[in-house]
């Protein structure tokens, strides 16, 4: 179905932070007669050459968040490093996504509150841009287990009476367990 294709390309770009020039959500797919999807198209929110413009300034922002990580820790202590630093580098930006919200030309944007460019460039984000830098930075890592993975998951939290869209981690450590991982909750 048209609704699973989506949920398909949302899952490709949040769990491939690497993809901050692709839009969550939005694209295109084509179906043949039989309804078989043929073609799945991506929607880009910035040219070939804004992207890697930003993709260099990634590579030099993300030091200080590499800071403290030592091929002598164990794995769960790199981990745990990782997440101190997005914590301790990156703030919540409320006002952006008030504004954000209100800008009825957002999807056509870079959302650089949901992105690892936001987080490593600009140091604010939301849950999004939190849980993308943490994967980002723990694929990057060179865990000394290679049973150790990253994902990034969304669905709804719960927060007292309330509740809204989230997005966090999923780590599974050299013990074989999952762990939750969530950064932006840290803040």
């Amino acid at each position: 179905t048209k609704e699973r294709c989506f949920e398909i390309m949302n899952a490709v770009v949040y769990d491939n932070a690497e993809l901050f020039w692709c839009a969550h959500g939005l694209g295109s797919v084509s179906y043949n007669s039989a309804g078989i999807a043929t073609d799945v198209i991506f929607k880009y929110v910035m040219t070939p050459n804004e992207a890697k413009r930003r993709k260099k300034k990634i590579e030099t922002a993300i030091k200080p968040f590499l800071k403290g990580i030592k091929p002598s820790m164990s794995d769960y202590e790199a981990a745990l490093r990782t997440y101190e630093n997005i914590v301790d580098l990156i703030d919540y930006d409320t006002i952006g996504l008030r504004e954000q919200k209100r800008d009825p030309n957002s999807n056509d944007k870079p959302d650089n509150l949901r992105s690892i460019y936001g987080v490593f460039e600009e140091k604010k984000a939301v849950c999004a841009g939190y849980a993308k830098a943490f994967q980002y930075l723990c694929d990057l890592s060179e865990f000394s287990s290679d049973a150790i993975q990253c994902h990034t998951v969304y669905g709804e939290a719960i927060y007292g009476r309330s509740g809204g869209l989230h997005m966090w981690n999923v780590v599974t450590l050299d013990d074989g367990r999952n762990y939750l991982v969530d950064v932006t909750n840290s803040d």
